[in-house]
């Protein structure tokens, strides 16, 4: 069967080194998705892709809106005053896995600045 990838995740600012990522999979007959990872990187420096530790389950197969099933996960331990991309990774029923496209580049403002 065909995999079809979560879309990119919106990023929100929850504290000084934390972000809310917040990501969607779309209405699909494709394979099921187990769980997904979070996948996030420092941009420049030419820094690797990190995965954080939580595997977020995938959950109950039903659709919960029009378009389809949405997650959220936090991503902590991040540094301020830096710029990260996030990814998600879908891990599938048959062990295959996809990765969304990446997030906006997304500056971690410190405490006073906030949007």
């Amino acid at each position: 069967g065909s995999t079809y990838p979560p879309t990119p995740p919106n990023v929100t600012r929850l504290s000084d080194e934390s972000v809310m990522l917040r990501w969607m999979v779309p209405r699909n007959d494709g394979l099921p998705i187990v769980i997904f990872k979070v996948q996030y990187r420092m941009v420049g420096k030419r820094k690797n892709w990190q995965t954080t530790n939580d595997n977020i389950p995938y959950g109950k197969p039903k659709w919960n809106s029009e378009l389809g099933k949405s997650f959220t996960a936090s991503v902590t331990d991040l540094k301020p005053q830096h710029t990260y991309r996030f990814r998600i990774l879908a891990v599938y029923s048959n062990n295959d896995n996809k990765e969304s496209n990446t997030s906006a580049k997304f500056y971690l403002q410190p405490g006073a600045a906030l949007d």
